[in-house]
């Protein structure tokens, strides 16, 4: 991807600055100073199709991909149920490492029940995975957002 297709502000956000003792310095003056790289940074291009992450492209919306990974300790997952139209997307704090199916002890869950859903369908819910299905403990927030339940 060219540097052109990205969109840069001129902004800082601290999360996006990388202290000058970890970057690659960008020419060696002999002198000890230490320049910086904006290849530790987190990009999406400007038509949103592409994100990338140090320089290495992780998502790229032009073609059909399947993330994979060997690790999910302490991470965060974000998933949707296919067919996508089904409207059930989720969003998992505290992941294991052995496993990328089920809840842990102490995993949380944020997600939006299916369409087709019996209770409280297309609306807005954050539980303990372990109690996600049970809408007596957890906090609900109804589709038309009017009615907030706990």
């Amino acid at each position: 991807m060219y540097e052109s297709a990205w969109y840069d502000s001129g902004q800082l956000v601290p999360d996006q600055v990388t202290p000058a003792s970890d970057a690659t310095p960008l020419e060696d003056s002999g002198a000890g100073s230490a320049g910086f790289s904006t290849s530790y940074r987190l990009r999406i291009s400007t038509d949103g199709n592409t994100l990338t992450f140090n320089g290495n492209g992780l998502v790229d919306i032009a073609t059909d991909q399947t993330i994979t990974a060997i690790g999910f300790d302490d991470d965060l997952r974000i998933s949707r149920t296919d067919p996508t139209d089904t409207g059930n997307t989720t969003i998992q704090l505290v992941c294991s490492r052995t496993s990328n199916t089920s809840a842990i002890i102490g995993q949380c869950s944020i997600f939006s029940p299916q369409i087709s859903a019996e209770i409280n369908p297309q609306s807005f819910v954050i539980a303990v995975s372990s109690q996600a299905g049970d809408n007596t403990r957890e906090l609900q927030i109804s589709a038309d957002g009017n009615t907030l339940t706990f």
